[in-house]
């Protein structure tokens, strides 16, 4: 199977639990990939950057489906992330924009699905990682209808001077 054709396998969410990890307590998370062993992968990646692969081969994990991937497995729950999702909205004059909402950001079509305070993370379609999105560059956002609310694209000429 090529690399092209394995993008377009679809994703699930899975729910990743470490037994014991630290003094009997279990951790646990979601993660995403498009088998079992890509999502144990990218969570351990994700949680334990520090930790070497081959030390992590002795822990007791289970991993299971959940259900589909949706654009919501990224929706911040914690009070600080939604915070940081107002202050994007407000610093940078989109108040318009929506987790979940359509964007398409250099020619590459995807869904929002969080902020850092200052830059938008989308996910694009067919990746499974987050990337952030300057809000103004090269950026069109629609609204749920696949109307175009507001273009930041040079071609188009409508660019905002700062």
């Amino acid at each position: 199977m090529t690399r092209e054709e394995k993008r377009k396998e679809p994703l699930f969410e899975y729910r990743v639990t470490i037994k014991d990890l630290w003094d009997g307590e279990d951790y646990s998370g979601i993660s995403i990939g498009r088998t079992r062993s890509a999502a144990r992968y990218k969570f351990i990646y994700d949680n334990f950057e520090d930790t070497r692969y081959s030390d992590t081969l002795n822990w007791k994990i289970s991993v299971r489906k959940t259900g589909d991937f949706s654009p919501k497995s990224f929706f911040p729950d914690e009070q600080y992330k939604l915070d940081r999702w107002e202050q994007v909205k407000k610093a940078r004059g989109i108040p318009f924009i929506y987790l979940g909402q359509r964007i398409n950001v250099d020619g590459r079509d995807g869904h929002i699905v969080g902020s850092n305070g200052d830059h938008l993370h989308v996910l694009f379609d067919g990746n499974t990682w987050v990337d952030y999105c300057h809000p103004w560059w090269e950026t069109t956002y629609y609204n749920e209808a696949g109307e175009i609310i507001k273009d930041y694209k040079v071609v188009t000429g409508n660019v905002i001077s700062i």
